[in-house]
């Protein structure tokens, strides 16, 4: 059982028609900050605020992946009981909800056409790429064999 003050914050953040909105668009699936300001049609630092709130209070999960935040819904405990419980009682026809729902269709449509882009400009030489790469394994050996024998304090991956 949450304390009174814990449970207070949790309502306090998502308490707020935006804040609604946001939960309502991870229910359908993880988002970056830029899709979230793309649907929502609100500034950068709005959005990111939202979503610390939502973040903090256990509602929603954040998750990076390189250089990108992708956001979620939390998957257990009682604030993702809570979104759950929020998500489950809105009006797909309201009109906010229907322009979101739309907006986020858009996207997902212009990243699938970005997507299909690159692979159709690289498809005619995804042979010759293919051999440019050089296995994980094949990385990591090299580097525990030039290692070998040697104490290491730190080592640093600087994306290779």
């Amino acid at each position: 059982m949450a304390e009174l003050t814990e449970l207070v914050g949790v309502l306090k953040a998502a308490g707020e028609g935006t804040r609604v909105r946001l939960l309502a668009l991870l229910a359908d699936g993880d988002h970056s900050v830029k899709d979230l300001t793309e649907i929502l049609e609100q500034s950068q630092p709005r959005v990111s605020r939202h979503l610390k709130l939502l973040a903090d209070a256990g509602l929603v999960r954040r998750n990076a992946e390189g250089s990108w935040a992708y956001y979620g819904l939390a998957q257990q405990g009682d604030g993702a009981n809570l979104a759950q419980w929020l998500i489950a009682r809105l009006d797909d026809s309201d009109a906010d909800r229907s322009r979101d729902i739309a907006r986020q269709r858009a996207v997902r449509a212009s990243q699938q056409a970005q997507a299909n882009e690159y692979f159709d400009t690289v498809a005619s030489s995804w042979d010759l790429l293919k051999t440019l790469q050089v296995p994980e394994e094949a990385v990591e050996a090299a580097v525990v064999a030039a290692l070998a024998g040697r104490k290491v304090d730190m080592l640093v991956d600087l994306g290779t």
